[in-house]
């Protein structure tokens, strides 16, 4: 990628970036919605979707994408509880990004679990963590 395609791509990110936090909070983000807030950064994030979680429905990717990179506290509990949760230890960077170690650990995490296993730490796979955490 050329440099002023990334400076487009970071500013036009810090611009939607609240809206997306907004939508996020607020729970139940859809393509749609996602579309109908920030249209101009739809596209980068169904790339990143994409690419970062190949076995979610494509349909969710853009969604996905959205939460990794746009809620990174909720990214940084999951680095933690994954920690924590799996043995050994994926002894994940507790950094906010959701790269392909976390999706990774993600994924362990959702075997052991008994759950689908698509490295997407949706609603249903924070749930299950949040659960079997309890029990520890």
């Amino acid at each position: 990628m050329d440099p002023i395609t990334v400076l487009t791509l970071i500013s036009t990110s810090v611009q939607v970036a609240g809206k997306v936090k907004e939508l996020l909070d607020k729970g139940g983000v859809t393509q749609q919605s996602l579309e109908t807030a920030v249209p101009q950064i739809v596209p980068q994030l169904a790339s990143l979707g994409a690419t970062l979680f190949p076995k979610v429905a494509p349909e969710m990717q853009t969604v996905a994408a959205a939460s990794a990179t746009f809620d990174p506290n909720v990214t940084k509990w999951l680095q933690l509880a994954l920690n924590k949760l799996l043995t050994p230890s994926p002894k994940l960077v507790v950094d906010g990004v959701y790269g392909p170690q976390t999706r990774d650990a993600v994924e362990a995490a959702q075997k052991k679990l008994g759950i689908t296993v698509d490295g997407w730490a949706g609603e249903v796979t924070q749930g299950a963590i949040q659960a079997a955490l309890a029990k520890l």
